[in-house]
C-alpha cells in the first residue's frame, strides 16, 4: 500500500518497484492518514510505505490506531522529509521496519527494501537462498557446482531454478 499526500513520492516507489521487479504488488494507495487505517483494514497488505506527514491522521496516528485496531502484522516503511530522529524514533517504537528520506533515492531504496524483504525474490524458499549466495559472492567467479554445494541439492535443481524464475 503506497500512503503519501504527495502523488510524486507515490510514483517514485511505484517505479523503483519495478524497475528493480521486486515481488511486490501495489494493492492501493492513499493519500490521508484516515484512509490509510481504512485501506489496511480493507485491503490487508503485508507492507505499508507510509507518509509521516498527511492529512487528517498523520503516519504515526495512523500506526497507533492500527496497532490497537488491526490484529495482523504489517512491515511499515516510514517515508518523511523530515530527518528529525524524535519522528523516527517514534516510528520505530511503534513498529516500522525502516524509513525512506525524501527525495527517495534509487540506491537508498534498494538498500530499504532489502533489509525489509530480505532476499525475498519469490515463494520459492531454495531459489531466494540461490539468490542471497550469489548477492554475497558476486565479485567471485562462480560456477554452477558452487551454487549446487552451497544449497545442498544437484546442478541440474539449480539450472531449473534459474530458468523457471529468470528466464
Amino acid at each position: 500500500l503506497l500512503a503519501d499526500d504527495e502523488q510524486a513520492s507515490s510514483d517514485i516507489i511505484r517505479f523503483f518497484i519495478e524497475k528493480h521487479k521486486l515481488p511486490l504488488e501495489i494493492v492501493g494507495q492513499t493519500m490521508r492518514g484516515d484512509e490509510t487505517v481504512e485501506a489496511v483494514k480493507r485491503l490487508h497488505p503485508d507492507l505499508v510505505f507510509l507518509d509521516i506527514e498527511m492529512p487528517v491522521l498523520n503516519g504515526l496516528q495512523a500506526m497507533e490506531v492500527l496497532s490497537r485496531e488491526y490484529a495482523r502484522e504489517i512491515s511499515f516503511v516510514i517515508i518523511t522529509a523530515y530527518s528529525s530522529f524524535s519522528y523516527i524514533q517514534k516510528a520505530l517504537r511503534l513498529g516500522a521496519k525502516d524509513f525512506l528520506l525524501k527525495p527517495i533515492l534509487y540506491e537508498q531504496f534498494c538498500e530499504t527494501m532489502q533489509r525489509v524483504l530480505g532476499y525475498r525474490y519469490s515463494e520459492n524458499p531454495l531459489f531466494n537462498q540461490l539468490m542471497e549466495f550469489i548477492d554475497q559472492h558476486y565479485m567471485e567467479e562462480l560456477r554452477l557446482s558452487d551454487c549446487a554445494r552451497e544449497l545442498a541439492t544437484s546442478e541440474s535443481n539449480v539450472a531449473r531454478l534459474f530458468k523457471q524464475y529468470l528466464d
